[in-house]
């Protein structure tokens, strides 16, 4: 049998992921429905088609697993089996019937957080204290997974702030449905918390670092430990066998390919597994600067150049890199907010399409998650072959602020104007 098992694992796990996949097609049909070959209906082989296309190839392997993104659990595991069931594997099938589940949900847990970034995203909800109690979010856990969410990311704020409730939060999701990370600074990560993390059933860990120089990272996060807090939380999830990924905020000094080779050859050096990278958005504490001084299309060409070479030539074994602002471009998928990839609650339980856009569908805290998810998914039916729709809007919000609107905005009051982005993204698609 040891014999048999370690020939098994010989085999390439794309080969080996590949036969499950059609095994399950077409043995166990009554438990996996919505597990589609189709090219037509946005099936398993036009996701390969898609993901050849977009560069998406690369496989990491921790532990026993395989992770083959960041909005995915890992494989083989009864939450990726869950995953399959739901629609997960039919890409192209965003919006439709055939894919019901949500890839990745990010919840901001806590309001504390030590520092506070250039780039805040939560700005606006940041406080001394936490006002929702712990049992609100496992509720909420519960009430996610009950839809269907293949990652739950918990976050903030800084959730190591939390600790002992983050811990008490990822006892009690269910392990079989999703798999669960947070995103960190790095601030407060020991070997003891990250064992007493793992053992919760913690999958992954994005850690916040945006520079190789010390100087610039503490600038950008406000902290003179920003740096050295990151390398010692990368050190220590990955020592501990969790999927380690760095989270990257792009800023100007960063964005030449100088310096986003020698930031990629760094990270990897530290253990990480993958880096994303973020494109910053003027909102939250960038908002009201101008799209362009964040990140111009030469920026822009910079780094989805750089994106693209990692999956080239020496570096095809290297970490993973995510560029979701390339991937969701409008002659790629597409946005994907609102649930049919992705969304985010705030740390008030505001649910909001992505963490980008600071508009409210209503709080899932004072009403159920279900009827919430439902009126978005109504206003955003399929994927916005346009222009982020968060730079759309991000000068009505802005202005909106300035009059007094709580921040996120409800979408009611924005309603309109979305409409028009809808009408926009649809032409693109047409087109």
């Amino acid at each position: 049998m040891a014999k048999i098992l370690a020939g098994v694992r010989a085999i390439p796990v794309q080969i080996r992921f590949g036969c499950e996949v059609l095994w399950r097609w077409a043995f166990r049909r009554n438990r996996y429905r919505l597990l589609l070959l189709s090219f037509a209906r946005g099936g398993f082989l036009r996701t390969l088609q898609l993901l050849w296309r977009l560069k998406l190839t690369k496989i990491i392997a921790v532990g026993n697993r395989f992770h083959f993104s960041l909005v995915e659990p890992g494989w083989p595991s009864t939450a990726y089996d869950h995953y399959m069931a739901k629609g997960g594997l039919n890409l192209d099938a965003a919006g439709t019937s055939w894919k019901k589940q949500i890839d990745l949900a990010i919840l901001a847990v806590t309001r504390r957080c030590p520092y506070r970034c250039l780039h805040c995203y939560e700005i606006q909800n940041l406080a001394e204290t936490d006002t929702v109690p712990l049992e609100h979010w496992t509720k909420l856990i519960a009430e996610l997974q009950q839809v269907g969410v293949g990652v739950i990311v918990l976050s903030g704020g800084e959730p190591m702030a939390r600790f002992e409730d983050l811990v008490l939060m990822l006892r009690s999701g269910n392990k079989s449905l999703s798999d669960f990370h947070i995103h960190t600074t790095g601030h407060g990560v020991t070997a003891e918390k990250v064992r007493a993390l793992k053992e919760a059933g913690l999958v992954a860990a994005g850690v916040g670092l945006d520079d190789f120089d010390r100087r610039r990272q503490a600038e950008f996060r406000k902290s003179e430990n920003a740096f050295d807090a990151a390398l010692k939380a990368i050190h220590l999830f990955s020592e501990a066998g969790l999927f380690t990924y760095v989270n990257m905020c792009l800023t100007r000094p960063m964005m030449t390919r100088e310096n986003l080779r020698k930031f990629y050859y760094f990270i990897s050096e530290q253990g990480a597994s993958a880096l994303q990278l973020l494109e910053p958005i003027p909102c939250g504490a960038y908002a009201g600067a101008k799209k362009e001084s964040l990140c111009s299309a030469a920026d822009r060409s910079t780094v989805t150049e750089f994106f693209l070479d990692t999956y080239r030539g020496q570096w095809k074994t290297a970490p993973a890199v995510y560029y979701n602002a390339y991937l969701e471009a409008p002659r790629h998928l597409g946005c994907r907010m609102g649930g049919l990839s992705h969304l985010q609650i705030d740390g008030l339980g505001n649910v909001k399409p992505c963490a980008f856009l600071p508009v409210s569908f209503g709080n899932a805290f004072k009403e159920s998650f279900t009827s919430i998810y439902a009126k978005m998914r109504q206003a955003i039916q399929h994927p916005l072959h346009t222009e982020c729709p968060a730079m759309q809007m991000t000068g009505l919000i802005q202005s909106m602020s300035a009059r007094g609107f709580d921040i996120p905005v409800a979408y009611d009051e924005v309603a309109t104007d979305w409409q028009s982005v809808l009408k926009s993204g649809e032409l693109a698609t047409k087109q």
